[in-house]
């Protein structure tokens, strides 16, 4: 296990998602400045907005970055990066680790961590990602816009 989440393609694949991820927000940040400009609101409104956005969201990460380094012992560095920069919820992401180390056997999170092999880990990052989207796929045929 512990040669898949060190690999460089677990990283390279994780890279290209933040990537991904961050010139989406970039191109919707700028969509967004400018529509403002346009609706007359001034740049020194939009710098004060942005750096109290700014403010607001860093300050919540920190208790994710402090997850992360709880999180790395259990799933590696380049997979805790990816989930905690992503959905961000240390509670989920080890709910569900401790769950699948005990539900394949292992007694702790450490112990699949040192013994687990590459196929246990996949069945940790494919529910993990599953999990992740059961609350759209309840949405869908649930919501109170379904189709």
């Amino acid at each position: 296990m512990k040669e898949i989440i060190q690999s460089p393609l677990l990283l390279a694949l994780v890279s290209i998602g933040l990537i991904y991820i961050l010139g989406f927000s970039l191109v919707y940040l700028k969509k967004a400045y400018s529509r403002c400009l346009e609706m007359g609101i001034t740049k020194e409104e939009l710098k004060k907005v942005i750096k109290s956005s700014v403010v607001f969201s860093i300050v919540p990460s920190l208790s994710i970055v402090v997850g992360l380094f709880a999180l790395i012992s259990v799933l590696g560095v380049v997979w805790s990066w990816w989930r905690l920069s992503v959905i961000g919820s240390l509670s989920y992401e080890s709910l569900i680790s401790s769950s699948v180390s005990t539900a394949l056997g292992f007694s702790s999170n450490a112990e699949m961590l040192a013994n687990a092999t590459g196929r246990e880990f996949g069945v940790v990052m494919i529910l993990m990602s599953i999990g992740m989207l059961s609350g759209f796929f309840i949405l869908i045929p649930f919501g109170k816009n379904s189709l």
